[in-house]
C-alpha cells in the first residue's frame, strides 16, 4: 500500500514539476531575452536579497509541521493555524530585513524597492501551510494542481508584459501574484473536496514549534546565505551583467533537480513513520531511496554540463554568451543541493537538527572565501566554482568530522559503490 501511495505521489509531483519546469523555462527564457543581462541581473539580485531571509518566512516549520501532522498525535487545526500565523509574522520580518540589506550593501533606491516587492512573495506564500497538510495526508496532487495553475496564469501575464513592453517592476509583481494565486487555489481545492482545513492558533504549541524549529531557522538562514552569497557578491564585485549571465545558467541548473526532489518530498513522511516503528525497514528504505536520488542527479547533471553550450545558445541566444561556461560548472550545484536537502531530512528525523547549523556555517565560510578570491579572477565562473566547492565541503567533508553525521557520509559512499543495484532492489 505504501508503495502504491508513494508512486502515485511521485507521479503527481513529477507531472507538476515537469509542467512548471517547461512553462518556467519558456517564460523565463522569454523574460531573460526581453530584459537582457543587465535588467535580468537586477531582477535576480533583488530575489537573491529576498532569498537570504526566506528561512524567516517559513520559520523552519515545514519539517516540524509535517512530522506532527504525519504522526497523527497532534491537533491538525492547531498545527496548521499556528503555522499560518507564525509564517505571516516571519514573512513581514523577512521583507523588512531584505529591503534593509539591499539598501546597506547596494545603496540603490530602485533596487531596494525591487527587493521589497520580491520579498512580498513570502507573505503571499503563507497559505502554503496547506502544502504541509497535503504532504502529511499524501494528497500531493492538491499543491501540484494549485501551483501549476498559478504558474500557467503567471506565465500568460509575463508574456503579456513582454508584449506590453512593461518595466522591470511589473515582472517582480507578477511573481507575488503567482504565489498568492497558488495559495488561494490550494484553499479552494481543499474546500471543493470537503476536506477539513480548520485553523486554530495555539500559543503553547507556537512556542513548542518555534523551539523545535529554531535550529532549522538558523540553519536555513545560513543555508540561504551561502547559496545566495554568490549572486550578492557577484553583483557587488562584478556588476549586474555578470549576475544576469550567472542567473540564466543557474536557472537551468536549479530546474533539473525536480525529479529527485519529488522523491525526497514524498519519502519524508514515510521515513518519519518507519523511523519510529521499524529501524531496519527505515535503514533499508533510506538506502534504496538515496541510491535512486544519487543516480538520477548524476545522470541529469552530467547531460546538462556536457551540453551547456548548445543549451544556452538555443535558449538565450548571443546576448547571454557567457552563460554556457557558467552552466558547465553550475549544473553540478543542482546534484549537490539535492543531496544536501535529502541528508538534512535524515538529520532532522534523527534529532540532530542543530548540526545543520554548523554544516551550513562551514559552507558560508568556504563560499565567502572562494567568491572573494575567484570572482575578481574568473568572474561568474569563479562564483560557480566557489559554490560547488562550498557544497562539497558542507555536505560531505564536514560529515567526516562529526560522529553523528559520519553515518551519512558512509550512506553516500554505499550509494556510489552500489549504484548498479539502485534500480534492481524493490522496496518491501
Amino acid at each position: 500500500m505504501l508503495i502504491k501511495i508513494a508512486k502515485s505521489n511521485v507521479s503527481w509531483l513529477a507531472l507538476d514539476r515537469i509542467a512548471r519546469l517547461a512553462l518556467g523555462l519558456l517564460v523565463g527564457v522569454l523574460v531573460a531575452r526581453y530584459l537582457g543581462p543587465y535588467d535580468y541581473g537586477r531582477l535576480n539580485l533583488s530575489i537573491a536579497y529576498a532569498g537570504i531571509f526566506a528561512a524567516l518566512s517559513t520559520v523552519g516549520l515545514e519539517a516540524v509541521a509535517v512530522s506532527r501532522l504525519a504522526d497523527g498525535h497532534h491537533d491538525q487545526a492547531a498545527v496548521v493555524g499556528t503555522g499560518l500565523m507564525i509564517r505571516l509574522a516571519g514573512s513581514v520580518v523577512a521583507v523588512l530585513l531584505a529591503s534593509l540589506s539591499a539598501a546597506l550593501i547596494q545603496g540603490d533606491a530602485a533596487l531596494v524597492i525591487l527587493t521589497a516587492i520580491s520579498s512580498g512573495v513570502f507573505i503571499a506564500q503563507a497559505g502554503y501551510v496547506l502544502d504541509w497538510l497535503a504532504q502529511a495526508q499524501h494528497r500531493n496532487w492538491i499543491p501540484s494542481v494549485a501551483q501549476t495553475s498559478a504558474s500557467i496564469c503567471s506565465g500568460l501575464v509575463k508574456m503579456w508584459l513582454i508584449i506590453w513592453e512593461a518595466d522591470l517592476v511589473w515582472f517582480a509583481l507578477s511573481n507575488v501574484a503567482e504565489a498568492a494565486l497558488a495559495s488561494l487555489a490550494m484553499f479552494a481545492l481543499f474546500r471543493s473536496r470537503r476536506l477539513d482545513i480548520s485553523f486554530r492558533f495555539d500559543g503553547s504549541l507556537a512556542r513548542t514549534m518555534l523551539t523545535d524549529a529554531l535550529p532549522l531557522v538558523i540553519s536555513g538562514f545560513a543555508f540561504f546565505i551561502y547559496t545566495r552569497m554568490d549572486l550578492i557578491m557577484l553583483g557587488r564585485i562584478a556588476g549586474e551583467n555578470d549576475v544576469g549571465n550567472y542567473s540564466a545558467a543557474l536557472r537551468i541548473g536549479e530546474a533539473i533537480g525536480f525529479i529527485p526532489l519529488a522523491f525526497i518530498t514524498v519519502g519524508f513522511p514515510k521515513w518519519v513513520r518507519l523511523f519510529g516503528k521499524d529501524r531496519q525497514a527505515y535503514e533499508r528504505n533510506i538506502l534504496i531511496d538515496f541510491r535512486r536520488i544519487v543516480v538520477i542527479s548524476l545522470v541529469i547533471s552530467s547531460i546538462v554540463s556536457l551540453s551547456a553550450q548548445s543549451i544556452c545558445q538555443f535558449l538565450y541566444g548571443d546576448r547571454f554568451d557567457d552563460a554556457s561556461d557558467i552552466l558547465v560548472v553550475s549544473a553540478w550545484i543542482s546534484a549537490l543541493s539535492v543531496w544536501g536537502f535529502a541528508s538534512s531530512r535524515l538529520i532532522i528525523i534523527e534529532g540532530n537538527a542543530n548540526l545543520i547549523v554548523y554544516r551550513n556555517l562551514a559552507g558560508i565560510a568556504v563560499n565567502f572565501v572562494g567568491n572573494a578570491i575567484l570572482i575578481p579572477i574568473l568572474g561568474a565562473v569563479g562564483s560557480a566554482l566557489s559554490t560547488v566547492t562550498a557544497y562539497l565541503c558542507a555536505n560531505f567533508l564536514f560529515y567526516a568530522f562529526s560522529s553523528k553525521l559520519r553515518p551519512l557520509l558512509i550512506l553516500y559512499m554505499r550509494c556510489f559503490l552500489t549504484i548498479p543495484a539502485s534500480f534492481k532492489v524493490q522496496i518491501k
